[in-house]
């Protein structure tokens, strides 16, 4: 046999395999998360979630989670950005 195969695999090599794994997984993850919210192709600034003028990591892969509708407002154009997993109103914003 040749390259990796040539020794038995001992716990170490298990144990660094299924870290090596977990960090994938993680990192998978994450991305998709990255992917999703950038997507959404929502300005910065919207993205301040909890209204504390600064817009942080957190915020921005949720937003892979928010999505528009109009909002009922017969006077102006208005969008409502809700949760998708609740549809709690997280925000509306009015033109």
């Amino acid at each position: 046999m040749t390259g990796l195969l040539k020794r038995p695999l001992d716990a170490r090599g298990v144990l660094l395999a299924l870290v090596g794994l977990c960090a994938l997984g993680l990192l998978l993850f994450v991305g998709g998360l990255a992917a999703g919210a950038y997507a959404r192709h929502y300005p910065w600034r919207v993205m301040d979630w909890n209204h504390d003028g600064h817009t942080t990591l957190g915020e921005f892969l949720g937003a892979a989670d928010v999505a528009t509708r109009p909002a009922a407002d017969s006077a102006h154009r208005c969008t409502e950005y809700f949760a998708l997993k609740d549809g709690r109103t997280l925000r509306t914003e009015c033109a």
